[in-house]
């Protein structure tokens, strides 16, 4: 009779607790591979316990070369389903631990908060290095907290790593490659409004209110910092009124703290209300028939780990990174604007970068296609943006747009505006008044016009104008439910 065979028992994976890996996300870590199967496998960390999974799309080493117990470099990441992933996986790069007792290293202070901060060495090592304060070699100088805490931050030092009574590794005997300045040129500006005191952190700059509630509100200003800025009624040179919405609002402001040493924006006055008719115009109107979201292969995502509303923002997107969905351009300034959409709460950053070659700007109001993605930064931003809005689709709307003529053959021709549609649009030489000569109308050249439909029931350009011409702006496109027509690639009119 032959022997009782007893089932194989089950693999018992341990998965990392997806909690715990959020303060990682976007750390890079060193740790090995447990095990690797074709396409997927798991990785561990002396950082955290239990496996964290990764696939084939999150290595930039050969999958060939991984067995269990292959050391490895990796970023704590989320991927496309929201899930704790590794991604940029690779051989293992020099980490902090590997320069304990090799002496002095150069780096800088990358953060500062309180009696701690952390110090990187690109040249030296990857992630960055815990340091206390009493390792600072600061000269006896009586340095209060508050200076402390934006004095240190890149600043460039000496250093060397050990290890702490835990066996961490840290930073020890540090020092400043540059004088530091005095106590007493240290500006610090108290405030008459009552009990708040704020410090100067940079010059005036420029931003745009991104959201206001009665008494209190958010600035942006992508250019000089990430996430958005507290700001409160009492904080303005002159104090709004109450009952006024300075959503959109252009505002100057000077950076600074408050007694707690929370960053609020301070010294604010107005430059440039914003039209809120128009702004709701381009933003309420729900597109009817709106595509749904598309899955498209996708890289590992990889998230901003540093905290605070970063963090929160970017909780609205976990859901659709690295989808391509359907959003509409609520406001543009410069380089830069914001996205909404059905598919998440509130707005997207974009940045000119996410545009299509040449394409400089979007005109509030327009649909757009875009993937939900990560910036250099970390920041949630728009990337692969195209314009999804058809020419007739501003038939009638009074509104100018600006383009470029692509193609002339008198006496007719053919206009695109990247920024305000998809595809091109017909021009006859009767659309320009004043008239022009038949020469100027060469491939480039700059023109704004409003759209019109002729009596086929195709759209065509009206009242053109040479750019440096142009007439007033009308106000954007009324609430309108657009169904988007996609020129196909290389159609004309």
């Amino acid at each position: 009779q032959p022997a009782v065979r007893q089932p194989a028992r089950a693999e018992v994976v341990q998965r990392a607790n997806a909690t715990k890996l959020e303060s990682l996300v976007g750390a890079k870590l060193r740790g090995e591979i447990r095990k690797w199967k074709d396409e997927w496998g798991f990785i561990t960390s002396p950082k955290f316990d239990g496996d964290l999974f990764v696939h084939r799309e999150g290595l930039t080493i050969e999958a060939e070369s991984l067995a269990p117990g292959t050391k490895v470099s990796f970023t704590v990441a989320i991927d496309s389903r929201g899930r704790p992933a590794a991604a940029e996986v690779s051989e293992p790069l020099p980490a902090p631990e590997d320069f304990v007792g090799q002496g002095e290293l150069a780096g800088k202070i990358k953060s500062w908060k309180n009696d701690w901060g952390f110090i990187v060495a690109p040249d030296h090592f990857e992630g960055d290095l815990f340091c206390h304060q009493g390792e600072l070699q600061l000269e006896g100088r009586p340095w209060q907290q508050k200076e402390m805490d934006h004095l240190l931050a890149d600043r460039e030092v000496q250093f060397q790593v050990v290890k702490d009574k835990r066996g961490r590794s840290c930073a020890n005997a540090v020092a400043f490659l540059e004088p530091l300045p005095e106590p007493a040129e240290i500006e610090v500006q108290a405030t008459p409004r009552g009990s708040v005191k704020e410090e100067t952190l940079a010059d005036e700059i420029e931003g745009t209110v991104r959201s206001w509630k009665a008494d209190w509100g958010f600035i942006v200003s992508p250019e000089h910092f990430d996430g958005d800025l507290f700001c409160h009624r009492l904080n303005f040179a002159e104090a709004p009124d109450q009952s006024q919405d300075l959503t959109g609002a252009t505002v100057h402001f000077i950076k600074g703290l408050d007694d707690k040493g929370r960053p609020r924006a301070t010294e604010v006055h107005v430059v440039e209300y914003a039209d809120l008719a128009e702004q709701k115009q381009a933003v309420v109107a729900p597109r009817q028939n709106a595509a749904p979201m598309r899955q498209i292969p996708a890289p590992v995502k990889q998230l901003d780990r540093r905290g605070g509303q970063n963090s929160k923002d970017m909780a609205r997107f976990q859901h659709c990174l690295g989808q391509l969905v359907l959003g509409q351009i609520r406001s543009w300034k410069s380089d830069w604007g914001f996205i909404t959409s059905e598919h998440f709460e509130g707005d997207l950053f974009v940045h000119k970068e996410g545009l299509p070659e040449g394409v400089e700007s979007l005109m509030p109001g327009v649909y757009v296609d875009f993937e939900v993605g990560i910036d250099s930064k970390g920041r949630a931003a728009a990337s692969k943006v195209q314009c999804a809005t058809d020419p007739k689709d501003w038939a009638g709307t009074g509104a100018r747009l600006t383009g470029t003529v692509r193609s002339f053959k008198h006496p007719w021709g053919f206009l695109v505006s990247p920024g305000g549609f998809a595809g091109d649009l017909f021009f006859h030489m009767g659309s320009f008044a004043p008239a022009v000569q038949e020469d100027l109308l060469q491939p480039g050249l700059k023109v704004n016009f409003t759209i019109e439909m002729d009596k086929n029931g195709k759209p065509t350009a009206k009242d053109a104008h040479l750019e440096g011409h142009q007439m007033p702006r009308a106000p954007a496109p009324p609430v309108r439910a657009m169904a988007v027509k996609r020129a196909p690639a290389g159609q004309s009119g």
